[in-house]
């Protein structure tokens, strides 16, 4: 089986950013990429316009909706191009409860790909969970350019017909499911194009001038920005392009410009685990009854790769039951996925010790929470891939890959479905995207931002996707940066429901970076599910 394509991996993670923790100084050559354009020249002298319109979005419960102010602001769509047409992003303002509003927070999404108004926000920002930020400011969203209500339009009905067809995002994929999936989304971004799209246009140098041009439109001079995961990589780039008026920016599972985003995808998962096993042994009930849990683990993985194993999963729009055909990568695969939430994290000793014995009912939640949502909308996915194509496809380098590739478990490295760990897997990777006609980015999409804004850093301990080394890595460049490991977390901390530490750190230090109390991020210990009495 080969390794998925760049927009297929990340189309099937389960999260929004997954990738591995290592860091360059400075981008190589790529092998067989095309020359690195020069820098591109600043951005063009023009108007920006809001036009106001009616919110066409769920609000977020309990949310007052003439306290909710929806609209449009317009840019052009190529930076650099004086004869570029313009495109509409879709924005929404929570106005603050408060009197006196202090200084807005924006607020930067991850993916890249998804609907931050029709996901993120109504789905999170409710009156309650809001109210420790709005209570004291406006809080700002938009949809980046490309993705939900923004234009151009780029979702992909060929893809979402595979998907709601059950071809892909069931389990690994298969090489077919593969080709007909790649088909696909050729002809969706042919048809993108032909309608006008430059897909030189979506990336992150773009989405963080948009991202300024929306605040300007709206008024503010000053402002904070909250990024989470990819946010945070567009929170960097505002900074580093000098976006004017930042007064103090929160960076929620960092994903840095220059790490390697490809070489390590699959080690920063096992070293995520991995660090799940060592809390276990360091509590004795837990090492007691899960003992060599890497042992387990790979012992059940070796098991449903022989027997595969077939359960269902929950479709969370219809209630439709879906079959998962569970082997090795697709055990995996849910684990790695369900250390980020610590509901799911606190099962996984007992998971894999039931797995060993052949007991998979208890994966069922953790299908749902995976592959529940795999017949629905893929997101716009040519707006992903191009971002990823050209900052940082042309980047990887083979012998960053292998390093990371040897330090893997063998079964992972096999497996081929977590990232890419070959030489012919990324030259097949650098191929396609040369294919796909987004030219690469200038190098400056490698180096490290500096700077002295005041900058909260977030880490979660056990985060497979944007792991602690990351946050430091974003942390060493920038003065004015805190950085805090928050214990017994993963990936964005801001929406982990079973704490509101995350949450409680952040408005503090926008009230005042100098004084703010982190002192509760060192409270988290994972309470492990144990055997009960009576379980055999």
């Amino acid at each position: 089986m080969t390794t998925p394509r760049p927009w297929l991996f990340l189309l099937l993670a389960a999260v929004a950013v997954t990738a591995g923790a290592c860091a360059r100084d400075a981008a190589p050559a790529p092998t067989a990429a095309p020359t690195i354009a020069a820098a591109p020249t600043p951005s063009l002298d023009y108007e920006v316009n809001l036009e106001g319109a009616p919110c066409s979005f769920d609000l977020p419960a309990g949310q007052d909706e003439t306290n909710v102010r929806c609209g449009f602001v317009e840019v052009p769509e190529g930076r650099s191009d004086s004869s570029s047409r313009r495109i509409r992003l879709a924005f929404a303002v929570l106005r603050s409860t408060a009197q006196a509003p202090d200084t807005p927070l924006l607020v930067l999404d991850g993916g890249p790909g998804g609907s931050t108004l029709q996901g993120i926000f109504p789905g999170w920002f409710t009156a309650d969970f809001a109210a420790p930020l709005q209570s004291a400011r406006d809080l700002v969203f938009f949809d980046y350019r490309g993705t939900g209500l923004s234009e151009p339009d780029m979702s992909c009905p060929e893809l979402d017909a595979l998907s709601a067809s059950g071809h892909y995002g069931t389990g690994s994929p298969s090489e077919e499911d593969e080709r007909e999936a790649e088909e696909a989304l050729f002809i969706c971004r042919d048809r993108i194009v032909a309608n006008g799209a430059q897909l030189n246009a979506y990336n992150s140098a773009a989405i963080a001038a948009d991202a300024a041009d929306v605040m300007k439109a709206l008024g503010y001079d000053d402002y904070s920005v909250y990024g989470v995961s990819y946010g945070t990589r567009v929170a960097l780039t505002m900074l580093r392009d000098g976006a004017a008026g930042i007064r103090s920016i929160v960076l929620d599972s960092a994903y840095p410009p220059q790490v390697d985003l490809y070489a390590g995808t699959a080690l920063n998962q096992q070293q995520a685990l991995e660090r799940v096993f060592a809390a276990c042994e360091a509590q004795p009930p837990c090492a007691e009854a899960y003992p060599q849990l890497e042992e387990t683990l790979l012992a059940a993985v070796q098991q449903v790769d022989e027997e595969p194993v077939t359960l269902e999963a929950r479709d969370a729009r219809s209630g439709a039951l879906r079959p998962i055909e569970v082997n090795g990568p697709v055990l995996l695969s849910v684990l790695f996925g369900s250390i980020s939430t610590s509901r799911f994290l606190e099962r996984i000793p007992q998971l894999i010790d039931a797995a060993a014995n052949g007991q998979y009912a208890g994966l069922t939640p953790l299908l749902d929470a995976q592959y529940g949502g795999a017949g629905g909308p893929t997101g716009a996915v040519p707006m992903r891939t191009s971002v990823l194509c050209s900052e940082e496809m042309p980047f990887a380098e083979a012998g960053a890959v292998l390093a990371a590739s040897a330090q893997l478990w063998p079964e992972l490295r096999e497996a081929k479905t977590f990232g890419i760990t070959d030489e012919e897997t990324l030259r097949e990777e650098k191929e396609f995207c040369s294919r796909w006609g987004a030219a690469p980015r200038p190098d400056v999409e490698t180096r490290a931002v500096a700077g002295d804004t005041p900058a909260l850093i977030l880490a979660g301990e056990f985060d497979p996707s944007t792991p602690p080394e990351w946050g430091r890595i974003a942390g060493s460049t920038l003065a004015g940066s805190v950085f805090v490991e928050v214990q017994g977390l993963g990936h964005g901390l801001l929406f982990q429901r079973e704490s509101d530490c995350p949450m409680q750190i952040i408005a503090a230090f926008l009230e005042d970076p100098a004084t703010a109390d982190i002192s509760c991020a060192r409270a988290g210990v994972p309470a492990f599910t144990l055997p009960r009495s009576d379980d055999p």
